[in-house]
């Protein structure tokens, strides 16, 4: 018999980005009371896709507000920068409050999935990956440092990325 996850993470889950918790270790379990009170302190991100054993791929918005912020103008905002691989282990401990989940969700029609590039391998065998067809042909070292790394971000390390993407913008 499966257990049942305490969140729900599915393709097109938008939660909101804290902003405010960088002191806090990623294994702390939140509650809901834990965000009360706060106004524009969140950042905003989406899962794009499941990817299995390596977490989720999320794209986060160039968008700063609160938790009542409504989902459409999350959604239509740009990327602050390029997707990543998330490990979800601050979601399932309720560190990212679920927004909602966009309406009708289509990773390549809402999040330009096939578009995703992500460098993977060690400097000798790079290859790369492209959202929604996988592994790729090998890539140069020069050609890969045009994009994302694939490295499995954890949650407070995402919001330490975010607070300095929305600071340099």
């Amino acid at each position: 018999m499966s257990r049942r996850r305490l969140v729900e993470i599915e393709p097109g889950s938008v939660f909101a980005v804290p902003l405010f918790l960088a002191d806090e270790p990623i294994t702390k379990r939140f509650v809901p009371t834990t965000f009360a009170g706060r106004s524009s302190e969140f950042g905003f991100s989406r899962v794009i896709v499941d990817l299995g054993g390596a977490g989720f791929l999320v794209e986060v918005f160039d968008l700063v507000g609160e938790l009542a912020t409504d989902l459409a103008a999350v959604t239509a905002a740009p990327r602050l920068f390029d997707p990543v691989a998330l490990s979800g282990l601050g979601i399932y401990k309720r560190r990212w409050p679920l927004l909602g989940v966009s309406p009708e969700y289509d990773a390549e029609r809402d999040s330009r999935l096939s578009e995703v590039r992500l460098v993977l391998g060690a400097d000798d065998d790079l290859r790369l990956w492209h959202g929604g067809s996988g592994v790729g042909a090998p890539i140069s070292a020069t050609a890969a440092a045009e994009h994302e790394p694939w490295t499995i971000w954890n949650e407070a390390r995402l919001e330490a990325r975010t607070r300095a993407a929305l600071t340099h913008r």
